[in-house]
């Protein structure tokens, strides 16, 4: 880094002086000298320190930087096991429920029954619309049955196992 200099010389600098009330009291000079005087710089304690300050903001801020980086590649990390170890699970339970479909017990439909409530009674901690299909899949053979035809009273259903019916 280079040094700023201010030079003042001959009656610049005896009327700088005599504006500050230095007079020729204290100290001579001669009227055609220069007189140099360093602003901070180069290799002083002030630009030092600043430079200083400077570079340790800077390391704050990067540490800062790479911190939240890895945060939020842990968190997208943890949701992600979080989704597979879900889907993993739903494959599983749609595996044993399918194994856990009793064909053989016929459900009788009675007045304002309709595929969805009959979903929401017999599983309703799962989502009525996988019941619906597993539903509609069961009485597919069935004659007279189809998803779009509304459900007669007293028409014979197979229904998935673990009824609470």
């Amino acid at each position: 880094m280079a040094a700023i200099i201010d030079i003042r010389t001959g009656s610049d600098l005896a009327e700088q002086h005599s504006q500050q009330g230095f007079g020729n009291g204290g100290f001579a000079y001669r009227q055609n000298s220069p007189k140099l005087r360093v602003i901070h710089g180069g290799k002083s304690a002030i630009a030092r320190h600043s430079r200083r300050v400077f570079l340790m903001r800077r390391a704050v801020a990067l540490l800062l930087v790479v911190a939240v980086l890895l945060a939020t590649g842990l968190l997208v990390r943890s949701a992600s096991a979080a989704l597979n170890a879900q889907s993993a699970s739903a494959q599983s339970g749609a595996v044993a429920s399918a194994a856990s479909i009793n064909t053989a017990t016929p459900y009788f439909v009675k007045s304002g029954d309709s595929l969805w409530s009959l979903a929401e009674r017999i599983a309703p901690q799962r989502d009525p619309r996988d019941v619906v299909d597993q539903i509609v899949s069961l009485n597919a053979d069935n004659a007279g049955f189809s998803a779009e035809s509304p459900l007669r009273i007293g028409q014979s259903l197979r229904l998935p196992e673990r009824s609470s019916l």
